[in-house]
């Protein structure tokens, strides 16, 4: 049986920017056959034509040189199969591929044109002029071995524009910039590698990896690599993390993802020590991970691949999860797997997962459309596969895509069956009570379109609907069901305020539903596990049929403006209402015990007392929230007992103190501590750090929360009571360092430090109800959001950005982790390949068997 496959690929390019900007200064470029030639007709104003030489790289000339193989061989053979590739154009921007063949033609073809598809990009480092100045033999070394090893060319010019869509004339003034160019997994694995050595070359940085597997990496940087950012805000480091999704385009330079490495670089030896150890001590503590799979239709799982990169790589830094994906065209694997520790993050993330699956729709049409009338159907849409045979159509694609061509299919079809795929939680929801949301959708079209629901696997479920007659109701049905799907927000609302705002017999949150038309569900947060930066979960969900999910955000300012009044302790006096007296007790945090509970992994711990003493703390959530002080106040609030108690019991879990009192030198303090302060660090406290398990902290004045005595510098160190045994070797050769130094000791003893400030309570109590949500009861300030609405992220270069610095020409430490689609690390592999069980079909009309393509 003869069948037709009909899709698009997105057409990619670079041309070499001496060729387009004149202007552009090249100082060195690789030379590796990557670029190739072409040549152009121009002409000009007296009608005179000249040929142009160039050089560019693109993606159409290897799937050029695939369909001639596979054409040339069966035309040897004998056989009537054949690919055809048509060009993008000014029309048509896409690589529009036409497969036409018996059943496992079409498999292995697509499988080796798929395979032979890649998207080419660009990368830029920027340099400065004093690293430009250092470019030396040995660095033009590594970097050809580099070129040569991920098969891409290096240039290095003095415009750092050179690939832009727009060229702009190359500013005045020196800026420097390396370009990678080639195909997107192999540019990707080359920028850290290059990264590195600009680093170790060109700034004489210190280098040294921790090996662990891909699937770790993320786990342990946590929500946005957090955790990483952390460490290298702490360390003064810069941390390189492998690409999280490797070898998408089947570059094959990588064999495997269990050796990988995080690259640590760092200006000075200790600080390097010192980020070694912060993250081995995180693997160190680190669970068993978790794993789901999840089995998606190959037409959808390649689309998800070449088109939404950029949404799993913001779902995976979410969540803290990894996900593995298949090559683009790997036979007999359809499974994406995720992994991560937390239970409910690797739930989430599946959720989040099939809500991409879920916007992919599918259909089966009998029509007569010819080879060409398909073609023209599917032009211009990037995500939609178009496959024939002589029982008729199938086609996939993206929602906004598919629409479009089923309502170029409805009026030449005699019969057509929409495929929606949603989670399986979501099917009460969709149907509504009794099917009645779905018997108010027929009846608006008049009963045309049958309307079925069928299972597919433990996440997922279909939702059939076919029509053989008036077809015009089908796309109006898709349209109604459109507006009845779920839309969901989620955040965290400190538990402690729930009952005020779900009020009394929850009149104030069913008010609210009742005002916007939503279903919002408070729950109780779970106890986090020890880890090295506070995640509060979601514990508030607000869910809504896609045609209100503006009212999502109504609602949600709302509740926001209730936990805002919680806070304030505001009064409006009502009958019949929960009056609640919220206590507010100041907690002094020192740096050197939040670094000491963050570097220990004791944060889950506050979790566990507010959970406990029914509170909430507002703990910071990085270091960078102490700013240049070393110590920070934090509230703390709840009902009078259960918050002296929860602060008591906050208390208990801080570090010891042990206190050196020295004579006030400011001069003296300024030239150890603060200008030439490596010393110190070199030689107290980073090796107290490692290997005492000791945290000192050096104040200029005195900390005290009482009324201290005398004008003097201190010293403070902090341990827990499993490292008291270390304390008498560091109390040892600090003194030893200040008496070195010309520092008189004046007082050497064990620090009382008492944490709790005098507490604050409020005399208005809190009374909501509905009138809270009058415009004239709303706050005139502005409300600083204690709820986390966790939006997408895409990650960024994350940068260490010290108080007090002299101007230095190398650059600041940073977390690196870009995205493909942006800036990526070093080190991806291929995935092991996992093979599932064959996905299930469905088909009104008999399909040609696609089942071992991946896409």
């Amino acid at each position: 049986m003869s069948n037709t496959i009909i899709f698009n690929l997105e057409y990619s390019f670079i041309l070499d920017p001496k060729f387009t900007n004149k202007d552009v200064t090249t100082f060195y470029e690789t030379h590796n056959g990557v670029w190739r030639d072409y040549t152009a007709n121009t002409s000009s104003s007296t009608s005179t034509s000249t040929t142009m030489t160039y050089k560019m790289i693109d993606n159409l000339y290897p799937l050029h040189q695939a369909a001639k193989l596979i054409n040339n061989v069966q035309s040897k053979i004998c056989k009537k199969n054949y690919v055809r590739i048509n060009d993008p154009s000014v029309t048509n921007p896409l690589i529009n591929v036409c497969i036409h063949g018996n059943d496992s033609f079409c498999n292995d073809a697509r499988h080796q044109l798929l395979t032979a598809y890649n998207r080419v990009g660009h990368k830029t480092i920027s340099l400065s002029e004093a690293e430009f100045m250092k470019i030396d033999e040995k660095f033009t070394d590594e970097m050809i071995r580099l070129s040569q090893r991920y098969e891409v060319e290096i240039i290095i010019n003095n415009d750092k524009s050179s690939f832009n869509k727009q060229q702009q004339q190359v500013p005045q003034g020196s800026y420097y910039s390396i370009h990678i160019v080639g195909n997107q997994d192999n540019i990707t694995l080359c920028e850290t590698s290059l990264r590195i050595i600009v680093d170790t070359i060109l700034n004489s940085y210190t280098i040294d990896c921790i090996d662990m597997q891909l699937s770790m990496i993320p786990v342990l940087g946590g929500v946005d690599l957090f955790n990483f950012h952390q460490v290298a805000k702490q360390t003064k480091a810069n941390i390189y993390v492998p690409d999280l999704l490797p070898n998408l385009f089947n570059s094959n330079i990588i064999s495997n993802n269990k050796d990988m490495s995080i690259w640590i670089t760092a200006k000075n030896i200790g600080e390097l020590l010192l980020a070694k150890f912060v993250i081995n001590k995180l693997v160190e503590d680190q669970r068993q991970l978790i794993t789901k799979r999840v089995i998606i239709s190959k037409e959808k799982l390649d689309s998800i691949i070449m088109n939404n990169q950029r949404d799993l790589l913001k779902i995976m830094f979410k969540y803290g999860v990894f996900i593995q994906l298949p090559s683009l065209g790997e036979l007999d694997n359809c499974t994406i797997i995720v992994q991560g520790c937390i239970r409910e993050s690797v739930y989430d993330c599946t959720n989040d997962i099939n809500g991409i699956v879920s916007n992919c729709y599918a259909m089966d049409v009998i029509s007569t459309l010819n080879e060409l009338g398909m073609s023209q159907i599917i032009q211009n849409q990037k995500t939609c596969v178009l496959t024939a045979n002589q029982y008729g159509l199938q086609v996939t694609g993206r929602s906004d895509e598919f629409k479009y061509v089923l309502s170029q299919l409805i009026g030449n079809s005699m019969a057509i069956k929409l495929r929606l795929e949603l989670g399986v939680q979501q099917r009460e929801f969709i149907s509504g009570k009794k099917n009645g949301k779905l018997i108010k959708i027929l009846n608006q079209v008049q009963n045309v379109p049958k309307i079925n629901f069928t299972s597919f696997n433990e996440y997922n479920f279909y939702i059939d609907i076919e029509a053989t007659s008036n077809l015009q109701m089908i796309s109006q049905t898709l349209n109604l069901m459109e507006l009845e799907m779920p839309s969901e927000m989620k955040f965290n609302v400190p538990e402690v305020f729930h009952k005020s705002i779900i009020g009394n017999g929850g009149a104030i949150i069913q008010s609210i539903m009742k005002k916007y038309n939503v279903f919002i569900k408070f729950s109780s947060t779970n106890t986090s596990p020890n880890m090295y930066s506070l995640k509060r979960n979601n514990n508030v969900l607000i869910k809504c049929p896609r045609k209100n999910e503006k009212n999502m955000t109504l609602a949600k300012y709302e509740i926001d403006q209730l936990v805002y009044k919680c806070c304030m302790n505001f009064n409006t006096p009502q009958p019949n209402t929960i009056t609640t007296i919220y206590h507010s007790i100041k907690f002094q945090l020192l740096k050197s015990h939040y670094l000491m509970l963050i570097n220990n992994n004791k944060l889950g711990q506050v979790n566990k007392i507010e959970s406990d003493y029914q509170s909430f703390i507002n703990f910071p959530t990085s270091i960078e929230d102490f700013n240049s002080s070393n110590k920070l106040l934090i509230d703390m609030k709840g009902s009078e007992s259960k918050v002296k108690h929860c602060a008591k019991q906050l208390k208990k879990i801080l570090p010891n103190n042990y206190e050196f009192k020295v004579t006030f030198n400011p001069g003296k303090y300024e030239d150890i501590f603060i200008t030439n302060r490596q010393d110190f660090e070199n030689q107290i406290i980073i090796p107290f750090k490692i290997l005492l398990g000791i945290e000192v902290m050096v104040n200029e004045s005195p900390i005290y929360n009482e009324n201290g005595s005398g004008n003097h510098h201190q010293f403070i160190l902090s341990y827990f009571e499993e490292n008291k045994d270390g304390l008498d070797k560091a109390i040892v050769s600090l003194t030893l360092f200040l008496r070195e130094r010309g520092f008189l000791i004046t007082e050497k003893r064990e620090m009382e430090f008492n944490p709790l400030i005098e507490p604050v309570v409020s005399s208005s109590p809190v009374k909501l109800n509905q009138s809270l949500f009058n415009s004239a009861n709303t706050s005139p300030l502005p409300l600083k959001p204690i709820t986390n609405h966790l939006q997408k992220m895409s990650p960024n270069k994350l940068q260490y950005s010290p108080t007090k610095l002299p101007y230095s020409p190398v650059k600041q430490q940073q977390l690196y982790s870009p995205t493909k689609q942006q800036q990526q690390p070093y080190s991806p592999t291929k995935q092991q390949p996992y093979s599932p069980t064959k996905s299930q079909s469905y088909s009104p009309i008999k399909q040609p068997n696609f089942h071992k393509l991946v896409f």
